[in-house]
């Protein structure tokens, strides 16, 4: 959610004690963390949400690689599958959001956004940019961006299955028995 301001600072704590602070009082409290699949596109895009919060007033540091373990922010946005060195934890496999999904969830303070392809990782940042950080065309000002810590938006493709063979046989020609006790 975006603040507005206002409000005593006893009001502003207890009002965002379910949600962790990515921007507070125009400064972002994270880091902007590469995977090893992040398409050059996405690169460029991350660098373009960049300059444009720098031009509304945020103060935002550089980017970095997954593998950079010097550098591990307590407060992280990892974007991409493949992440390492940030103990495996914030890793996502792809094969579990399928050629049409994509999640975009937090994970102890890290904002995780990824993707089944890099197409979905592309369109799992766009989602976070218009829907969690609400910037338009016509968003002149920026500052603070509160984050719910059980957040999650995850995108799945369902396929109905039509058919099931077993060797030359259609799975309908079997009956499947479950013993429940």
């Amino acid at each position: 959610t975006q603040d507005t301001g206002g409000g005593s600072e006893e009001q502003e704590e207890n009002l965002h004690a379910d949600e962790i602070a990515f921007i507070e009082n125009n400064v972002a409290n994270f880091t902007f963390v590469f995977a090893s699949d992040v398409s050059g596109d996405l690169r460029s895009n991350v660098y373009d949400l960049i300059d444009r919060l720098r031009a509304m007033g945020v103060t935002v540091s550089e980017p970095v690689n997954h593998t950079d373990a010097s550098v591990v922010s307590e407060c992280e946005i990892i974007i991409g599958t493949g992440v390492k060195g940030r103990d495996g934890k914030y890793s996502v496999n792809p094969y579990d959001l399928g050629d049409d999904g994509y999640v975009v969830k937090v994970i102890d303070k890290k904002l995780v956004i990824a993707g089944g392809t890099v197409a979905m990782t592309e369109e799992a940042f766009d989602y976070f940019v218009e829907q969690v950080l609400c910037i338009t065309d016509e968003t002149a000002s920026f500052e603070s961006l509160y984050v719910k810590k059980d957040f999650e938006n995850l995108q799945l493709t369902e396929y109905p299955i039509t058919s099931v063979k077993i060797g030359e046989r259609e799975l309908s020609e079997y009956t499947i028995i479950l013993d429940i006790e």
